[in-house]
């Protein structure tokens, strides 16, 4: 949904902490946010982040991973 994706970018553009729940990582790897970033995800979806999202440092084996204004769990 672009809506969804264009005021998920326009919250994190103003400086909003985002934080991306379980398998709620795919919204915020397709609003462009998780890009050359780390982040983790569930542990089933790696494969396919990884494959996706080449960009990023997906992070496996922590429950939560950090990175400036984001938090992945």
């Amino acid at each position: 949904q672009p809506a969804l994706l264009d005021w998920l970018r326009a919250q994190a553009g103003r400086g909003a902490q985002i934080v991306a729940i379980c398998d709620g990582v795919w919204l915020a790897a397709n609003a462009g946010l998780v890009e050359r970033r780390s982040a983790t995800g569930h542990w089933y979806s790696f494969a396919d982040l990884e494959e996706r999202f080449t960009n990023t440092r997906w992070v496996r084996d922590r429950r939560w991973v950090r990175d400036g204004p984001l938090l992945t769990t």
